[in-house]
């Protein structure tokens, strides 16, 4: 019994244990509403509500980076999911290469982001899950606002291009090679009585 629990729990050779299955999911969520949103808030809310909007974007996008750091402190300490049998070696280092990827363009985009928040005229104050406030490490009128909004801009276009690719490639596992790896993302670990 208790070899079960684990085996849900962690990750094995054949799947992704739940801890690492639900912050991919939730996390996925939050990395496609927060660029939507931000393409919506940037366009849409009249210039003297957007400050309110963005906001909101910055405490979703400083809870996001605390839940990567969980998420990274889990893939580090979980070994991942073996590729299917007979994955060519291009295969398994463009996985790789991509995950890596991944992460580091969510944690700079994220991190781009908190430090740009802080350098608005009237600085925002982004809250941790909504309560907790979090500190600036810039201060208001900065003269780095506008290389930090260019560089969080272009981050965000990057990272949704990876993750168009990560989900091409997921798709293109699932409906062409039908190897189950997007299963092993959906309902991890095959159960093996």
């Amino acid at each position: 019994m208790q070899r079960g629990v684990v085996r849900m729990i962690g990750n094995t050779s054949e799947g992704w244990g739940w801890p690492a299955r639900t912050l991919h999911w939730l996390i996925a969520l939050m990395v496609l509403g927060l660029f939507g949103f931000g393409l919506w808030m940037t366009e849409v809310p009249p210039r003297s509500e957007q400050l309110y909007y963005f906001a909101i974007h910055a405490s979703v996008g400083i809870t996001l980076l605390a839940l990567m750091l969980v998420r990274y402190v889990w893939w580090m300490s979980n070994r991942a999911p073996a590729a299917p049998e007979g994955t060519p070696a291009w295969q398994r280092m463009a996985a790789k290469t991509s995950h890596r990827l991944l992460y580091l363009l969510t944690f700079a985009t994220a991190l781009a982001g908190w430090a740009m928040s802080g350098t608005f005229d009237k600085p925002l104050k982004p809250m941790l899950f909504g309560l907790v406030p979090v500190p600036q490490f810039l201060t208001a009128g900065s003269p780095y606002h506008e290389l930090l909004m260019e560089t969080h801009e272009t981050l965000a276009f990057a990272l949704i291009a990876l993750v168009a690719v990560h989900t091409s490639a997921a798709l293109y596992h699932h409906f062409v090679l039908r190897d189950g790896v997007l299963r092993r993302m959906v309902s991890g670990p095959p159960n093996k009585s």
